[in-house]
C-alpha cells in the first residue's frame, strides 16, 4: 500500500513539474542542420579552388525532420588551397589539408539580421567524383540566433558553441572530367549539386535534468521497497 502511494506521489510530482515548464509550441531548438541543398560551380587555378554557390539554397531538414516550407539559405563564396594533395588510391581517391580558413553560410542571407554561421575548413577528401570538406561551424556573434518561417521559430543558439560540419560536393557534368583529376592537377572546372550538414552537442536544460532526477529517485525507492 505504501509503495503504491509513493509511486503515485512520484508520478504526480513528475506531471506537476512537466506542467510548470514553459510552453514551446512552434519553437524549435536546433542542434542539427542535416539537409542544406545547393548548386555550385568550382574553378581550380594552380591549386586554388574557388567554389561559387547559386543564389537559391534551401534548408530541407532540421533535427532529422523535414522542414516545411524549406528555409532559404545563402553561402558566401569559398576559396581554399588544395595543394599539396596526397593519394589514398592513385587515380581514384586523395585527401588534402588546406590552410585553416573560414567562410560563411546564412539563413536566409549573410546580413547581420540573419542567422549567420562561420565555418572553418580543416580537411578535404576526394573520391573520384565527389569532394567532402569537414571542420567546425559556429554562430557569428554579430548575427541573429532565431529565424521564423511557416509559423515556426527556429532557435540556433546552441551553435554559440562550436559544432562540426560536412560540406559535400558532387558533379553532374556531361563531360567525363573527375573532381579527382581536377584537384590532382590543380587546374580545371566542375559543377553540380551538394549538401551542407552541421551538428552541435547539446547540454540538457536544468528543468529536464530535474525531471530525470525525480524519476530516478522514484525508481530507486520503488526497487528498495520491493526488496523489503
Amino acid at each position: 500500500m505504501y509503495l503504491r502511494t509513493l509511486t503515485k506521489f512520484g508520478l504526480a510530482t513528475l506531471v506537476l513539474a512537466a506542467a510548470s515548464l514553459p510552453a514551446r509550441a512552434a519553437f524549435v531548438s536546433v542542434n542539427k542542420i542535416d539537409g542544406v541543398n545547393f548548386s555550385y560551380t568550382a574553378v581550380d587555378t594552380n591549386g586554388v579552388l574557388t567554389v561559387t554557390f547559386d543564389a537559391t539554397s534551401l534548408v530541407t531538414k532540421i533535427n532529422n525532420a523535414l522542414v516545411t516550407p524549406p528555409l532559404p539559405a545563402t553561402f558566401a563564396q569559398l576559396t581554399l588551397t588544395t595543394k599539396p594533395t596526397f593519394d589514398d588510391i592513385p587515380g581514384l581517391s586523395l585527401h588534402f589539408f588546406p590552410p585553416l580558413n573560414s567562410t560563411q553560410f546564412g539563413i536566409p542571407t549573410l546580413a547581420n539580421t540573419s542567422v549567420v554561421f562561420d565555418y572553418s575548413i580543416a580537411g578535404g577528401q576526394v573520391f573520384a567524383n565527389g569532394l567532402t570538406l569537414t571542420g567546425t561551424a559556429q554562430l557569428d556573434p554579430s548575427g541573429a540566433t532565431t529565424f521564423t518561417s511557416g509559423g515556426n521559430t527556429y532557435d540556433f543558439s546552441a551553435f554559440t558553441n562550436p559544432g562540426f560540419f560536412t560540406l559535400s560536393l558532387g558533379t553532374q557534368d556531361t563531360n567525363p572530367t573527375l573532381i579527382y583529376d581536377v584537384l590532382k592537377s590543380g587546374n580545371g572546372t566542375f559543377s553540380g549539386t551538394g549538401q551542407f550538414d552541421a551538428q552541435v552537442s547539446v547540454v540538457p536544460e536544468p528543468s529536464s535534468v530535474l525531471l530525470l532526477g525525480i524519476g530516478g529517485i522514484v525508481t530507486v525507492l520503488s526497487r528498495r521497497f520491493r526488496k523489503a
